[in-house]
């Protein structure tokens, strides 16, 4: 049988006995565990102490893990830092004037950018897009007054016939346009309206060929 000799826990320093060809150099599991724990100076890849790059907070510098900042908000901002602008992998240079109001706006690779906020692009479209400007422009017809028979209870009745669904995409709804096939107001006979979302009918008076 081996010899028991007392030793030293390296740990927390309590006597314990133990064979005298044991290996282990703790008295306990616990102790055990928390000799593995390499933290700081006693990990492995342990390589001193550096400044993050944004804040200049200390931060642990390991050799195979090269962090740069000491947290992931510092790490936002170094990545928006260092790739704005001409930093940008995906930059293709210059500026372009806002269409609206002429101001200087970047672009990186979005190249169809025109406007520098939606106010403008709004202004713009009011402006150069409506009545006679606009491509959908047919002599002022879509302001016209509809026929009286052409109300509440005849739309419930398309809707209905129609199952309260899109006759272009076949979506249901329950509060689907109704839509005059040949565009004439006048002609609200049902064989001359049909049941239509609000994309669809969009789509419809850009391209009436679609029905």
């Amino acid at each position: 049988m081996s010899d028991i000799v007392s030793k030293t826990c390296k740990i927390c320093g309590r006597k314990y006995f133990a064979p005298k060809g044991r290996s282990r150099k703790t008295c306990s599991f616990k102790c055990e565990l928390k000799s593995k724990i390499h933290i700081g100076e006693k990990h492995f890849r342990w390589g001193g102490t550096k400044k993050c790059m944004i804040c200049d907070k200390e931060i642990l510098g390991r050799e195979k893990r090269k962090n740069k900042t000491c947290s992931s908000e510092c790490s936002s901002k170094l990545r928006s830092a260092s790739r704005s602008g001409n930093k940008n992998p995906r930059w293709l240079g210059g500026t372009v004037n806002c269409k609206q109001c002429g101001k200087e706006i970047f672009h990186a690779h979005r190249l169809h950018v025109l406007f520098c906020s939606r106010d403008c692009a709004a202004k713009w479209q009011s402006q150069n897009l409506s009545k006679e400007n606009s491509p959908l422009w047919k002599g002022g017809s879509a302001y016209g007054e509809y026929p009286p028979e052409f109300n509440a209870k005849l739309r419930s009745e398309i809707r209905k016939r129609d199952e309260h669904k899109c006759r272009l995409c076949g979506i249901k709804k329950y509060d689907l346009d109704v839509h005059h096939i040949d565009e004439d107001k006048s002609n609200s006979s049902p064989g001359n309206l049909i049941s239509l979302c609000r994309s669809c009918h969009r789509k419809v008076h850009w391209n009436p060929n679609l029905l």
